[in-house]
């Protein structure tokens, strides 16, 4: 099977294509030249020259959420959504039907008393989480106008030992490694998902072309802050201690936890590393 992914040069692209690569005939898109990829303007032309003769299409290039694009609003994120239509645009001309496209978690807003459904009311966190749900309404538009299958991931906080970036997760992790304290503050609650499990998840929706529509993508289970620091501390064996700060400012703590039951019913998904021990264990074995 050949699969096309855009944004292969991102964090999930070369996750997937590195986890992948064996079992399919894969095609790296980047607008940035990079090795073994096919550098590309994502206008609609020059998609359909290079997605010819594939058989799906995983759709990964995107604005990133990061604070300067928040602080420019709405418009940071135009570009994604014009990649999005020229990518599902020549999708539709070469009869590529079996598209997958990640959203988030941050369409839903920062509260739930039990877990967030794909069918409940959408309360976008960010600007990148409307832009998120205008490139879900187009993937809808384009499964009804045009009778395509694509499927739209909403992934939970993804996280992952070589992410590069300064989350809780890599900074407990590089702490809990050298004995440093672990800082805590608020007690959130939050649903993650390991980056294999995001492409275990990718895979299955490959391997289900008939499908369509929205699917939660994540562990299912809540963990606070300080059950990770603890698992962190555990697992080392760390004599790093948990210090715990009051928020600067007071806020309802949140609670994001996403249901998963289409998504295991539909595309057979389940996670493999569903726990903080479970990553661990993977990543370090």
């Amino acid at each position: 099977m050949k699969i096309a992914v855009t944004g292969g040069a991102g964090y999930i692209g070369r996750e997937f294509i590195k986890e992948y690569s064996d079992q399919y005939s894969i095609i790296s898109l980047s607008r940035s030249k990079q090795d073994n990829a096919v550098q590309t303007d994502y206008s609609c032309q020059h998609l359909t020259e290079a997605l010819a003769g594939c058989d799906a299409i995983v759709h990964l290039a995107s604005q990133k959420a990061t604070k300067d694009n928040e602080a420019n609003g709405l418009t940071a994120y135009f570009d994604s959504i014009r990649i999005l239509e020229e990518t599902l645009k020549a999708a539709k001309e070469l009869g590529i039907k079996n598209v997958i496209f990640t959203s988030s978690r941050c369409v839903y807003g920062t509260f739930t008393d039990t877990k967030f459904t794909e069918t409940d009311y959408l309360e976008p966190i960010n600007y990148y989480g409307i832009c998120k749900i205008a490139c879900e309404k187009l993937c809808e538009y384009y499964n009804q106008r045009f009778d395509m299958n694509i499927k739209v991931l909403r992934l939970g906080q993804v996280i992952g030992s070589d992410m590069n970036d300064k989350s809780l997760f890599n900074t407990f992790l590089h702490n809990a490694q050298s004995n440093l304290p672990l800082t805590i503050m608020g007690c959130d609650i939050r649903d993650y998902i390991y980056i294999k499990d995001v492409c275990r998840a990718i895979q299955c929706s490959i391997e289900h072309p008939e499908c369509k529509g929205i699917y939660n993508i994540s562990s299912g289970i809540g963990i606070d802050n300080q059950m990770i620091a603890k698992d962190m501390i555990a697992y080392f064996s760390s004599s790093s201690e948990i210090e715990i700060k009051e928020p600067t400012f007071h806020k309802k703590p949140d609670r994001i936890i996403l249901d998963m039951t289409k998504a295991a019913t539909e595309l057979e998904f389940q996670c493999a590393c569903p726990t903080v021990n479970d990553m661990l264990k993977d990543i370090f074995s």
